[in-house]
């Protein structure tokens, strides 16, 4: 399946450093159409933004949760899904496909390989989060640092809690497209689409270009609490684009993530919301080794598969 009506001649080699620059410029304009957008949308609600996102949490009304979810989506379109076709635009014009390397839809069989390969990497991930909390706990409470990331994080989970109270299934459709949609499709554009791809050609580095990369990624949230856990998914989405060199495949992989999370809380009436963080059972322990080796069996079948990246 063939995106856009691409041709070699639409298609010239970009140094990477001009592409990354362009980037940045794109990035810090996006952020100023975020915030002009998500202003306008306050004012049009006679909602003052600040205040309504600091104080939404689980008791908010429907309304208010709703407002958060706007501004959320607006926010994200903006700063990382236009940001990312800013760039496309300019550079590459009508071989955006090929810039992205997504200029055709991969098969089945790789589409069930890239969900399997992002699904396991969830034991490491739930360690890696365990791990993380206990380090930056430590801190604050020996050193007294850190203190500011505690404190973010728990402004940051109190909204995230109002935003996954889901009491009709039109909050459940509005959370997928908030949560789910918008995130696998903005992030993965600019963040593997982009920066990785970028990166590597630039450093020649692709291993490197993808755990640097998903260090950006998860530094760019704001939640220390679960940096590392972040960096574990943006590494793994990292090396699923660099094995299928298709940019569908951690498309796909992020959406599943992020939307069986949305499901899942809105099936159990959001009984799923964590309070606390204890250690990982003897269970995923026990799965750690498996999972890994899981990952390297599926990255070996889709290098197999013969999708190298496309260089832009």
């Amino acid at each position: 399946m063939e995106f856009s009506g691409e041709s070699e001649q639409d298609n010239p080699v970009i140094p990477p450093f001009v592409v990354l620059m362009t980037l940045l410029l794109a990035v810090m304009a996006s952020i100023l159409l975020a915030s002009v957008l998500t202003l306008g949308w306050a004012r049009w609600q006679g909602v003052e933004l600040i205040s309504a996102l600091q104080t939404l949490d689980e008791t908010s009304a429907r309304s208010a949760r709703d407002f958060a979810r706007i501004v959320n989506l607006l926010n994200h379109v903006a700063t990382f899904t236009c940001s990312a076709l800013l760039v496309a635009v300019l550079l590459a014009r009508r071989a955006w496909g090929r810039f992205f390397s997504m200029q055709t839809w991969p098969d089945w069989r790789s589409l069930g390989l890239g969900i399997v390969f992002i699904l396991s990497s969830f034991p490491i991930a739930q360690i890696t989060y365990w791990l993380n909390h206990v380090l930056v706990m430590w801190l604050y409470e020996r050193f007294q640092i850190l203190g500011w990331a505690v404190s973010m994080e728990k402004t940051t989970n109190s909204m995230l809690k109002g935003l996954l109270v889901m009491e009709h299934p039109a909050e459940l459709g509005l959370n997928l497209l908030v949560v789910a949609v918008a995130p696998a499709l903005g992030e993965e554009l600019l963040f593997r689409g982009i920066l990785q791809k970028q990166l590597a050609r630039l450093m020649r580095q692709p291993v490197f270009a993808i755990w640097l990369t998903a260090l950006i990624f998860s530094a760019i949230h704001g939640q220390f609490l679960g940096f590392l856990p972040r960096v574990v998914l943006g590494a793994a989405l990292g090396y699923l684009f660099y094995w299928s060199g298709n940019l569908w495949l951690p498309i796909v992989a992020h959406f599943v993530t992020n939307a069986m999370q949305v499901v899942a809380q809105y099936a159990s009436g959001g009984q799923l919301a964590q309070t606390e963080v204890n250690a990982p059972s003897i269970g995923a322990w026990l799965l750690l080794l498996p999972a890994i080796a899981l990952l390297l069996f599926i990255g070996y079948r889709l290098r197999l598969r013969n999708l190298p990246p496309t260089v832009t």
